[in-house]
C-alpha cells in the first residue's frame, strides 16, 4: 500500500485473456511477446531452438488446417463435400494409389510397347481402370471446394497435373491413333513433343508422394526433415570447410608421393576421397598404407576421422533426432485439437444462430445446461480438467463477449492433465492474478468511495 491512499500500479491484463477492446488473436501475440518469445528478426533461429520449431510447426499445422477447411462445403451442403469427408473415400484412394504404384513398377518392367494402344489387353484394362477412378477422384474433390480459386491449392494442382498426363496417355492417344490410323499413328510418334510426353509417362510415380501426406509417422519424418534442413545444412557446410582443409594438407604432402596415388593427387580427388570416407566410414585398408608411409599421416588422417565421420555426422544424427522428437510432439498435439475441434464443433455450432462461428457467454452456458454430457466427454476422452476449465471459461467471457470457436478449442486444449507447465503458464498465472487483484480492488474502491467525490479510504495495495 501507498502512503498517498491510492491504489499502486498492477502489471496488465493477462495477454490469454482476451479485453473488450483487443481480440483473442492480439492478445496471444502479446502473451508471445510477454513470455519471450523470439520475432521474425531475433537471430536465434540460426541455432536450432525447440521452442522455435514449435512455434513454427503449430503456425504451420494450423495454416493447413485452415486451408483444409474451407477448402469443403461447410454444413454438409455439397455432396461432393460429404463424400471428401468420407474416411472410406479417403481409405480407397490411398488403396488405389499404393496399388497404381506398384502396378507402374510391372508396367515398366513387362509392358515394352511405347503405345499403350499396342500393349497387351491386361495393361490396357488396369490403365483405363486407373485413370478412370483418379479422374472421378479429381472432379469430386474439385465439387467439394467452395471457391474457384482454391484450385491454387498445392496438393490439387500436384494430383491434377498427374491426372491430365494419366489421360493423355491412356485416353487422348488412343483416340488419336483410332481417328487417324497407322499411318497417323506413326506420324504422331515421329512428334518430338509427344516422344518427351511420352517420357514423363514415368512422373506417374510421383503420385505415390500422397501417401506421406496420408500416414501420419511418415507426415512426421518429411517435416521433420524440411524443418532440420537450415541446420542440416549448416553442419554439412561445416564438414565441407574440414574436408576441404584436409584435403590440401594431404595433397601437399603426397601429392607426389606413390603412397597418394589414386587418392590425393589433386585438391578436388582428395576432397571427394575424404568426403566418401566420412559418408561410407573409414577404409581399414587406407589407415595401414598411411601407417605405413609415416606416423605423420597417420595421425593426421585419424584426426580427419575424428573430427568428420565421429563428430560432426554424430551432430548431424543428433539434431535430425531433436528435430523429429519435436515433430512427432507437435503432431500429437495437432492430432490432440483436430479431434477436439471435430468434437466441439458440431454441438457448437448448432448454438451459433447467426452464424458468425463465435461463442457468446449465453451460449456456452446453453452448451453446459443442455448437453452436460460433452464436459465428460472432454475430461474422459481427452482428460480436460473440466471444473478448471469452465471457472476460465466464465471468467474470460467477462473480459470478452464473444470468442472465436478456434480460440475457444485452444482454451481447452490448455487444461489437459497431462500438459507440462511451462514458463509462459507462470507467466498466464501471474498475469490472470494481477488481474483479478484488480477488479477485487476497483470493485471495493468504488464501494466504498464517497457518494459525492474522492474516496478517502480506498483499498490500498
Amino acid at each position: 500500500m501507498s502512503a498517498s491512499g491510492t491504489v499502486s500500479p498492477v502489471p496488465a491484463v493477462p495477454a490469454f485473456i482476451p479485453s473488450a477492446r483487443s481480440s483473442p488473436r492480439s492478445a496471444v501475440a502479446a502473451a508471445q511477446a510477454v513470455a519471450g518469445t523470439p520475432g521474425p528478426g531475433d537471430q536465434r533461429g540460426y541455432v536450432l531452438n525447440a521452442d522455435d520449431m514449435r512455434r513454427k510447426l503449430r503456425d504451420c499445422f494450423k495454416k493447413d488446417h485452415t486451408i483444409e477447411q474451407d477448402n469443403l462445403r461447410s454444413h454438409g451442403q455439397s455432396i461432393c463435400a460429404s463424400v471428401v469427408r468420407s474416411s472410406f473415400f479417403n481409405t480407397v484412394v490411398l488403396v488405389m494409389i499404393v496399388l497404381n504404384s506398384i502396378w507402374i513398377a510391372i508396367d515398366i518392367d513387362f509392358n515394352k510397347h511405347q503405345n499403350l494402344f499396342d500393349a497387351p489387353f491386361v495393361f490396357r484394362f488396369a490403365d483405363n481402370v486407373f485413370c478412370g477412378f483418379f479422374t472421378f477422384e479429381l472432379i469430386v474433390r474439385l465439387g467439394a471446394m467452395v471457391r474457384w480459386e482454391q484450385i491454387l491449392d498445392g496438393w490439387f494442382l500436384f494430383d491434377s497435373m498427374l491426372t491430365i498426363m494419366m489421360i493423355w496417355d491412356t485416353w487422348v492417344q488412343a483416340i488419336i491413333r483410332l481417328l487417324g490410323g497407322q499411318a497417323y499413328g506413326a506420324q504422331v510418334r515421329s512428334f518430338t513433343i509427344l516422344r518427351i510426353l511420352r517420357i514423363l509417362r514415368v512422373l506417374r510415380v510421383a503420385r505415390a508422394a500422397r501417401i506421406i501426406n496420408s500416414l501420419p509417422e511418415l507426415r512426421v519424418l518429411v517435416k521433420g526433415m524440411a524443418i532440420a534442413m537450415r541446420s542440416t545444412f549448416t553442419i554439412l557446410a561445416l564438414l565441407l570447410i574440414v574436408v576441404y582443409i584436409f584435403a590440401v594438407l594431404f595433397t601437399q604432402m603426397l601429392s607426389g608421393n606413390p603412397i597418394g596415388y589414386g587418392w590425393f593427387e589433386s585438391v578436388p580427388q582428395s576432397m571427394n576421397f575424404l568426403l566418401l570416407q566420412t559418408l561410407a566410414g573409414a577404409d581399414v585398408n587406407v589407415i595401414n598404407k598411411l601407417l605405413a608411409a609415416g606416423w605423420t599421416y597417420y595421425f593426421l588422417y585419424l584426426s580427419f576421422v575424428f573430427m568428420g565421420s565421429l563428430t560432426l555426422m554424430n551432430m548431424l544424427i543428433g539434431v535430425l533426432c531433436e528435430v523429429v522428437n519435436v515433430v512427432a510432439q507437435v503432431e500429437e498435439e495437432r492430432a490432440f485439437h483436430d479431434q477436439a475441434y471435430r468434437f466441439i464443433c458440431e454441438f457448437v455450432r448448432s448454438l451459433d444462430m447467426d452464424g458468425d462461428r463465435m461463442l457468446s457467454r449465453a451460449e456456452f452456458l446453453e452448451v453446459i445446461e443442455r448437453d452436460p454430457d460433452l464436459l465428460m466427454g472432454l475430461h474422459n476422452d481427452f482428460g480436460i480438467d473440466v471444473v478448471a476449465f469452465c471457472d476460465n471459461a466464465i471468467a474470460l467471457f467477462a473480459d470478452c463477449e464473444n470468442i472465436e470457436v478456434s480460440d475457444f478449442v485452444d482454451l481447452i486444449t490448455q487444461f489437459r492433465g497431462q500438459k507440462q507447465t511451462t514458463v509462459k503458464d507462470l507467466v498466464d498465472m501471474r498475469k490472470f492474478i494481477s488481474m483479478q487483484l484488480r477488479h477485487v480492488a476497483d470493485e471495493l474502491g468504488r464501494k466504498t468511495a464517497a457518494p459525492g467525490g474522492n474516496s478517502p479510504n480506498r483499498l490500498r495495495m
